[in-house]
């Protein structure tokens, strides 16, 4: 008995058939590669966010309203990566070098500080949120450090900041930092916009971006009545 071969049209509905598949799996491996790389980023922005937010909060909250500086003026503006304005806007505030050290407080217990703290957004696309401390002489101080300008503290190459001892990077993700006094001069309104671009996707004319808003409000506890 003769063995049947393949017809032509069967050939070429196998071929088909053959190709459909590949495509599907390629397909599915391209946006399950897209999925894992974009969840990847959403967890590093929130890592950063997090990180970012307790800095904000810890040292903030033990501060004294009374000696704070903002720097939150339309020259701290800029036109952001979604091309909506944005801010970048710098707190200056009071602290302590060693809270555990009991020599850092006075008889009913106020804390004599010892150092400034300077937090701002840099002017970059993205912006970097940069953290600095300063030690002037003086200590402990009874007001707010001066100078605190845009030229003094808030340059864009931290290293052109006059006085800085330590300096720190919080972010390199920056789109949007707010600082609003609420009215009542205790409390310090803060918004930070953080953005990263995600994997561009095929056939999209532009990367879409991952975001991530945190929006605090602040008590300064140490605030003198």
């Amino acid at each position: 008995m003769r063995a049947r071969g393949f017809s032509l049209l069967e050939a070429m509905l196998v071929l088909f058939l053959f190709s459909l598949v590949t495509a599907l799996v390629f397909v599915a491996f391209r946006d399950g590669t897209r999925t894992f790389a974009n969840l990847s980023l959403r967890q590093g922005l929130e890592a950063d966010g997090r990180r970012c937010a307790a800095v904000l909060e810890q040292q903030l909250r033990q501060s004294d309203f009374s000696l704070l500086g903002l720097q939150n003026g339309s020259n701290r503006q800029r036109m952001g990566a979604s091309g909506a304005t944005v801010s970048r806007d710098g707190v200056c505030y009071v602290s302590l070098s060693r809270w555990w050290d009991a020599a850092n407080f006075d008889s009913t217990g106020r804390p004599l500080w010892d150092q400034y703290e300077v937090i701002y957004a840099t002017l970059f696309n993205p912006g970097h949120l940069i953290r600095q401390v300063y030690r002037p002489a003086g200590a402990p101080y009874g007001a707010a450090m001066d100078p605190f300008s845009i030229s003094t503290c808030l340059n864009d190459d931290p290293k052109d900041n006059i006085g800085a001892r330590e300096t720190h990077l919080l972010s390199q993700l920056v789109e949007d930092f707010q600082l609003r006094d609420d009215g009542q001069h205790s409390s310090l309104g803060l918004r930070l916009i953080l953005t990263q671009r995600a994997t561009q996707r095929a056939g999209a004319n532009t990367p879409s971006q991952e975001r991530l808003q945190i929006d605090l409000a602040i008590k300064l506890n140490n605030t003198q009545p």
